[in-house]
C-alpha cells in the first residue's frame, strides 16, 4: 500500500512533464465552457482535472500490456473506429451489422476506406458511441475475438473494461484529437490517428 502511495504522489507531480503537451489549454476551456452542457450527458468531462487525462493516458498503455498475450492468442482481429473518422457523417454509407457498421468504400478520401483496404485480412467496424459497442457479441466472439479499439483519451478505458468483461481481450490506439461536436467542438472535424501505432498495436 505504500508503495502505491509513494507512486501516485510520483504521478501527481510529474505527469505534467511528459503529458502535458497533449493537454495543453485544456483548463481554460474548462472553465470558460463547462457552463454551457450542464446539462448533457458529458457534463462529467467538464468538470475533471487534467491529472484524470494523464491516467487515462497511463491507463491505456497499462491496459495494452496487460491484455496483449490474449489478444495475440485470439484468431479474429477487429479494429472498431469512431463515427468521427467519416469523412462525411452525414453522407457515410455504411452497413450495419451485427457488431457494427462496416464501410461499403463509398469515399475514396474517407480514413475509413483507407484502414478498412489496408487492413482487409481482419474485421472493422464502425461504432458511433461506446453504449452499442459489442451489443451483438455472442458466444464465439468471446472465444476468437480480440479488439483494437480507437477512441478519444476520456472514453478509452471505459471501453476497454467493458470488452474485458465480455472476455474479448482490447488493445487501444487514441486518436490525434478530439473530434466530436458532442464534447468539445462547435461543430465536427474528421477524426485521425498515427498510422504507424495502429500498425504497431494490431
Amino acid at each position: 500500500m505504500d508503495d502505491c502511495l509513494v507512486l501516485t504522489r510520483w504521478f501527481c507531480k510529474n505527469s505534467g512533464k511528459y503529458l502535458r503537451e497533449y493537454t495543453s489549454n485544456l483548463d481554460n476551456y474548462i472553465e470558460q465552457n463547462g457552463n454551457s452542457h450542464l446539462m448533457e450527458e458529458d457534463v462529467i468531462f467538464y468538470h475533471g482535472h487534467e491529472l484524470e487525462y494523464h491516467l487515462n493516458m497511463l491507463g491505456a498503455e497499462i491496459m495494452n500490456r496487460l491484455f496483449r498475450e490474449e489478444y495475440d492468442k485470439r484468431i479474429r482481429k477487429a479494429i472498431i473506429l469512431p463515427s468521427c473518422m467519416n469523412s462525411n457523417n452525414k453522407k457515410c454509407k455504411a452497413k450495419e451489422e451485427r457488431l457494427g457498421h462496416v464501410c461499403t468504400f463509398c469515399n475514396t478520401k474517407c480514413n475509413v476506406f483507407r484502414i478498412s483496404k489496408q487492413y482487409k485480412e481482419h474485421e472493422l467496424y464502425i461504432v458511433s458511441h461506446e453504449s452499442t459497442a459489442f451489443k451483438g457479441a455472442k458466444k464465439e466472439d468471446q472465444k476468437e475475438l480480440g479488439i483494437l479499439g480507437v477512441t478519444c483519451v476520456l472514453n478509452l478505458i471505459s471501453g476497454g473494461w467493458k470488452a474485458s468483461n465480455l472476455s474479448i481481450p482490447p488493445q487501444c490506439v487514441l486518436l490525434e484529437h478530439v473530434a466530436c461536436k458532442k464534447h468539445w467542438l462547435t461543430e465536427d472535424i474528421y477524426g485521425n490517428i498515427n498510422p504507424q501505432e495502429l500498425k504497431i498495436k494490431i
